[in-house]
């Protein structure tokens, strides 16, 4: 906090400031083509991945919970 009080040049703040992106530079970046296709593309995989590994390993539970309530029955 101390250093950035110290500089005394108005120029060296103004190229402190302008590395960080804006709202505007990042809504720029991110809502490319490129960038929404790719995310198109991973979702098309990565959801229906993630759908099938949760009901496999639910329903593996499911039936081993029930054939242990059998068994203790």
């Amino acid at each position: 906090m101390e250093q950035e009080l110290m500089i005394s040049d108005p120029s060296e703040v103004k190229i402190y400031q302008n590395k960080w992106l804006n709202l505007k530079e990042w809504r720029k970046r991110l809502y490319k083509e490129e960038s929404i296709l790719a995310v198109d593309e991973f979702s098309l995989i990565l959801f229906p991945l993630s759908f099938g590994i949760f009901n496999a390993i639910y329903w593996i539970s499911v039936v081993s919970e029930s054939q242990s309530t059998i068994k203790a029955s």
